[in-house]
């Protein structure tokens, strides 16, 4: 892969990351909770891009991970907390299953989180 591929891959998860923690947890606690697995989701992909691999079409944060940590073991320290967050690439996204606005707020912190592992694994400068 190319780093501009890597570069996309960022630049996606960056903008799932704006608008979950654009949203208001109280109005819209599904779409905080897709939106903060998919900046994760990204930021994984991009990890997968950066080491040259396939960019496989899973969803599952742990498996993601877990094939990141085969090239980075320091991302294996990331594998606990990413399955929290794994129910809400549908969860929420069709009718009869609405996260709570405390699962929104707890998925958001753990995106937060998440990230700034993440960048400063990945070798990226900090963000706000």
């Amino acid at each position: 892969m190319t780093e501009a591929w890597f570069e996309e891959w960022v630049r996606k998860a960056e903008e799932d990351y704006l608008v979950a923690s654009s949203l208001d947890a109280n109005t819209t606690p599904s779409a905080v909770c897709f939106h903060c697995q998919q900046c994760v989701e990204k930021y994984l992909k991009a990890a997968l891009a950066k080491q040259g691999g396939p960019i496989r079409k899973i969803r599952n944060l742990t498996v993601l991970n877990d094939l990141v940590a085969e090239q980075d073991a320091r991302f294996e320290k990331l594998h606990d907390e990413l399955g929290s967050l794994n129910p809400y690439s549908v969860v929420g996204r069709y009718p009869g299953s609405e996260p709570s606005i405390d699962e929104a707020r707890r998925a958001l912190d753990m995106a937060s989180s998440l990230r700034r592992q993440m960048r400063d694994l990945l070798g990226l400068r900090a963000e706000g």
